[in-house]
C-alpha cells in the first residue's frame, strides 16, 4: 500500500507539473510552440493561435506551422536547429536568413516580413532553442515569435520621414540649421555650409558653438550686431526672429528663425537663409528709378498724369495740378467733371472724348491736340493735349499716360505778333517738332507762289530741292544744339520757278520746340555777285596784258588813256568776245 501511494503521489505531482508547464505555456503573452523530433506540432498556445488565426487543435501532431507562416523555404528556425541535429556529415550550412541566437547556446534566430499572416504583413521575429533529456538527446524544440510589426513600420515611417525631410533640405535654395537649446547642431544642408563658407569640422556636435560662431563674425561686416541678436533669441526661446547678414564680401542674406517644438515643447532652434543680394541690388536699384523719375516729373513744366486700367491716377506732378487747378485725386473715371473745347473748331468736348478716356477704351494716340480748358479753380487756359495707352509686355492696356502743356501765353505772343509778320516784307513760315507748316505769311506767299491753305498742307521737303539731299540732318543738329542757324538754299515755286533764298531758323523750346523760318529771297544777290567775279577777272586780265605785253587796248574795248586811273579804265572795258558793259567801281 505503501508502494502504490508513492506511485500515486508521484503521478499526481507529474500531472501538476503537467498542468503549470501547460498554462504556462498557454498563458504566456509570448507567441511559443513546440515540435517534436519528427517536426509535428506538440505545443500551440494561444497567443500563436491568436495571431496565426490557427487554433491549437488544428495545429497539433501537423506540420502546418511553416505553411501557417507561409516560409517559402519550407522551414522555421525550429526546423533548422532539427535538420543541423540530423546532419550526418557533422558540418551543416545555415541559410543566410538564419543566424545563432546571442542569448541561447545552440539556438537559431531568424526575422523578417512575413506575407499575408493573419490577412496582414507582419515583420516577426523567430528564436528557437532545442529540448534535450537528461542524457543530452534533443526530444523537442521550442521556437518564440515575436511581432514587430507596428515599431518597424513606425521605424520605416521614421526613416521614410526623415529620408523625405533630409531630400526637401537639399533641394531647397535656402540655407537651413537646425540647433538645441545648447546652441548645438542638430541638422543643416549643404546651402548653409555654401553661404557661410564652414567646414563640417565645425558643425559636429561636439565642436564648441562659440568657436562656430567666431568662425561665422567674421565673416560679416557688423559681427556685434549678430551675436547680439543670437543672444537675444536664446535668452527667449519662444521668440521669433528676422534680421540681414552683410558680408564682408557684399553679400546680404536674410535670415528668419523660430523655435522646433515636440508635442508643444521648445526642444531647439532652426534658422532659414535665404541669399537676398541681387535681390536686394535690383530693388535697390529701382528704388533709384523710382526717385529718379519722382523728381524728373516734379521738375518738368508740362503736366503729367499716370492712371491704371480704371482711369484712377497713380502718378501726377505739380504742373499737372498747376494747370488744371485741381487735386491730384481726380482720375479719368471723372472726365465729366473737366471742361474744354477744341481750340480750332470750338466744339466742346465729351466726357468720352478725352484723350486718356480713348487710350484707355480703345487704345488710341493722341498727339498735340490744342484744347482750351476751364480748370477747376476757374481760370482759362490753351494746353497741348497728349495721350498715349499704357501697355504691359502682352500689350494689353494697363494704364495711360497724359501730357499737357500750357500754351496760353505762346498762343497771346501769336496773336499779337500774326499781323506783324503777315505784313512783314520776309518771307515767315512757323513749324512743328514733326516739320509740318503750322503758319506762313503773305511775303512767303508771293514768293512761293502758294495759297496759305495749300501751304498748310505741304512740308519743307516739298519747296527745297537743296536742304533735302543730306544736309537738312546736320542743319537739325545744329538748330537743336545751338538753338538756331543760317544757310542758304534754293526753294521751288509753284510754277516750277527755282529761287535763291537765304534761310534762318531759330527753335522755340518754350512753344512745345517749334521752330520759325525766315525766308529772304537772294536771287537778284546772287547775280550781282556772279557779275561782279566776271568784271573781276576781266580787270585782272587786262592788267597782266597791259603790264607784260605793252597791249593798249583790246579789240573791241575802248582806248586806254594815260592819264584816267586804272579802276575807272576797267569799268569802261569790256570783255573779250564781245562780253556785256557793266559798270565796276575800281
Amino acid at each position: 500500500n505503501t508502494l502504490l501511494a508513492e506511485i500515486d503521489a508521484r503521478q499526481q505531482a507529474l500531472r501538476e507539473e503537467k498542468l503549470f508547464s501547460e498554462n504556462l505555456l498557454q498563458n504566456s503573452a509570448v507567441h511559443t510552440f513546440v515540435l517534436d523530433r519528427d517536426h509535428r506540432m506538440i505545443a500551440w498556445n494561444r497567443a500563436v493561435a491568436e495571431l496565426t488565426g490557427l487554433s491549437s487543435g488544428e495545429a497539433i501532431c501537423t506540420e502546418r506551422h511553416c505553411q501557417i507562416f507561409q516560409i517559402a523555404s519550407g522551414a522555421m528556425a525550429a526546423d533548422m536547429i532539427l535538420a543541423r541535429e540530423d546532419s550526418e556529415t557533422g558540418t551543416f550550412s545555415l541559410p543566410a536568413r538564419f543566424s545563432p541566437s546571442a542569448l541561447i547556446a545552440d539556438g537559431l534566430q531568424t526575422e523578417g516580413w512575413w506575407s499575408e499572416l493573419d490577412g496582414r504583413r507582419r515583420y516577426i521575429i523567430g528564436e528557437a532553442a532545442p529540448i534535450r533529456d537528461s542524457r543530452g538527446k534533443l526530444i523537442a524544440v521550442v521556437e518564440t515569435v515575436r511581432d514587430l510589426t507596428d515599431p518597424k513600420e513606425r521605424e520605416e515611417e521614421f526613416r521614410y520621414s526623415h529620408s523625405l525631410l533630409a531630400a526637401t533640405l537639399e533641394s531647397t535654395a535656402d540655407g537651413v540649421l537646425a540647433t538645441d537649446l545648447r546652441r548645438q547642431v542638430v541638422s543643416y544642408n549643404s546651402k548653409f555650409t555654401e553661404m557661410f563658407g564652414l567646414p563640417e569640422a565645425l558643425l559636429g556636435r561636439e565642436v564648441d558653438p562659440a568657436e562656430r560662431h567666431r568662425a561665422i563674425m567674421e565673416r560679416l561686416t557688423k559681427p556685434e550686431v549678430f551675436q547680439a541678436k543670437v543672444d537675444e533669441l536664446y535668452r527667449n526661446p519662444q521668440q521669433e526672429g528676422w534680421d540681414l547678414l552683410r558680408f564682408k564680401g557684399g553679400r546680404s542674406i536674410a535670415r528668419y528663425t523660430q523655435p522646433q517644438r515636440i508635442e508643444g515643447r521648445i526642444v531647439g532652434r532652426v534658422w532659414n537663409h535665404r541669399d537676398i543680394t541681387e535681390p536686394l541690388k535690383v530693388e535697390t536699384e529701382l528704388r533709384q528709378s523710382e526717385e529718379l523719375l519722382r523728381r524728373v516729373l516734379e521738375t518738368l513744366p508740362v503736366g503729367v498724369w499716370v492712371t491704371d486700367r480704371d482711369g484712377r491716377i497713380i502718378q501726377a506732378n505739380p504742373a499737372g495740378a498747376r494747370i488744371w487747378g485741381v487735386p491730384h485725386d481726380v482720375g479719368v473715371e471723372d472726365c465729366d467733371l473737366f471742361r474744354g473745347r477744341r481750340y480750332d473748331t470750338k466744339e466742346p468736348i465729351k466726357p468720352e472724348e478725352w484723350g486718356a478716356a480713348r487710350a484707355l477704351r480703345e487704345g488710341e494716340t493722341l498727339l498735340d491736340e490744342e484744347i482750351e480748358i476751364e480748370g477747376f479753380d476757374g481760370s482759362r487756359k490753351i494746353v497741348r493735349y497728349s495721350s498715349v495707352p499704357l501697355r504691359d509686355a502682352g500689350q494689353s492696356i494697363i494704364g495711360a499716360i497724359v501730357v499737357n502743356q500750357d500754351i496760353t501765353a505762346h498762343k497771346q505772343a501769336e496773336a499779337e505778333y500774326r499781323p506783324i509778320l503777315r505784313s512783314a516784307t520776309e518771307g515767315f513760315l512757323l513749324l512743328d517738332a514733326r516739320g509740318r507748316i503750322l503758319e506762313a505769311n503773305d511775303a512767303y506767299c508771293r514768293l512761293s507762289g502758294y495759297r496759305r491753305e495749300e501751304l498748310l498742307e505741304m512740308h519743307p521737303a516739298d519747296l527745297d530741292i537743296l536742304e533735302f539731299r543730306g544736309e537738312a540732318t546736320r542743319h537739325l543738329r545744329r538748330i537743336l544744339t545751338r538753338g538756331s542757324d543760317r544757310f542758304e538754299t534754293r526753294h521751288r515755286c509753284k510754277d516750277g520757278r527755282l529761287v535763291d533764298v537765304e534761310i534762318s531758323v531759330s527753335r522755340i523750346p518754350e512753344a512745345g520746340s517749334r521752330f520759325v523760318v525766315f525766308v529772304h529771297d537772294i536771287t537778284e544777290r546772287r547775280l550781282l555777285g556772279a557779275d561782279a567775279q566776271q568784271h573781276a577777272l576781266a580787270a585782272a586780265a587786262l592788267f597782266v596784258c597791259h603790264r607784260t605785253c605793252g597791249v593798249r587796248r583790246f579789240p573791241g574795248s575802248l582806248p586806254l588813256r594815260s592819264h584816267e586811273p586804272w579802276g575807272t579804265r576797267v569799268g569802261r572795258a569790256r570783255l573779250p568776245g564781245g562780253g556785256h558793259r557793266r559798270d565796276v567801281q575800281g
